[in-house]
């Protein structure tokens, strides 16, 4: 069966021209040499060589053979290296934690349920800490028509995004309509969308879409019950957090008759203000329940409401 893509790369001049993605090279600083990066679906390899320019150890992995080689060509002429491997990415096994950056530009050929196999594939091959660099076309850009699928399914909303890397730490997420020109493939205003995020660093993964002001709250909260733990006599406590003056909170004690049942059940919100989510106007509450033996149950901050960015 031939290969659709084959057909688009088999001629002379690249779809996607030779440059780098505009995105793609503002996040530049991110980078040092030496990085191993995947670039995903990297077609003719414009972004993989330029990767490759700037000293990292790149693996170019595409569907096209055709497109392979035209990226090996420009890498000689550019005098740079990079792996390239011919592979269905429907198929393909993502090594685990191989990689220190995984790079998705426009990886929109994906309808939605091998969408979410890559995603979950871009999260297994990541190193902890590394990052994942991806722009593709909001739904909107149906009605430019200047690049990308036909299909509604295949592009991406920023809701859509927050769902599916919302257990990843979020450092930018941008919806912005641009011009863009990349080659044939791509030219004229364009509805885009831009993503980076980093996988944590740690087993315990970082709060769905709540950001340094819910993360604070509960790293204050687990110190403020080890705190009382030791003296449940007293009758009332409280608890300041850093923005107190913006943060509404309330505890309340309750006693039984015997004291190995006292409790202490801390709750507090923040308002829209406080939200640096990529969920703006986000709520966040949190609930502690402490006997004399210490935390007995815990729940952890969850989305109450949400307005549009």
């Amino acid at each position: 069966m031939e290969n659709p893509w084959d057909r688009r790369f088999e001629g002379q001049d690249y779809l996607f021209g030779t440059e780098p993605n505009a995105f793609l090279v503002s996040q530049a600083f991110r980078f040092e040499p030496g990085m191993k990066v995947l670039a995903v679906a990297d077609g003719e390899g414009r972004n993989g060589v330029w990767l490759a320019e700037r000293g990292l150890d790149v693996v170019s992995v595409d569907g096209s053979g055709v497109g392979l080689a035209k990226a090996r060509a420009l890498a000689h002429r550019r005098g740079v290296s990079l792996q390239t491997v011919l592979a269905d990415l429907a198929l393909w096994e993502w090594e685990s934690e191989a990689y220190d950056v995984v790079v998705a530009i426009f990886v929109q050929f994906a309808p939605p349920d091998l969408r979410k196999t890559m995603f979950e594939g871009f999260h297994t091959c990541l190193k902890p800490g590394g990052i994942l660099v991806m722009q593709g076309y909001r739904v909107e850009q149906l009605r430019y028509g200047t690049g990308g699928p036909p299909h509604a399914d295949h592009l991406y909303t920023r809701d859509l995004l927050i769902r599916s890397f919302g257990h990843w730490e979020i450092r930018h997420l941008q919806e912005h309509d641009s011009v863009i020109e990349e080659g044939a493939g791509h030219s004229g205003m364009s509805a885009l969308i831009d993503l980076v995020a980093e996988k944590a660093r740690h087993d315990i993964l970082p709060l769905p879409s709540v950001e340094a002001a819910q993360a604070d709250l509960r790293i204050a909260a687990r110190t403020s019950v080890c705190s009382q733990a030791g003296s449940l006599a007293a009758e009332r406590t409280s608890y300041r957090p850093r923005n107190a003056d913006a943060i509404q909170s309330s505890t309340s004690v309750s006693r039984s008759a015997s004291p190995s049942r006292n409790r202490v059940i801390t709750k507090w919100s923040t308002p829209d203000s406080e939200s640096n989510s990529p969920l703006s106007g986000a709520t966040a509450s949190m609930q502690l329940i402490i006997t004399s033996d210490g935390i007995r149950s815990s729940s952890s901050p969850a989305i109450m409401s949400t307005r549009p960015a």
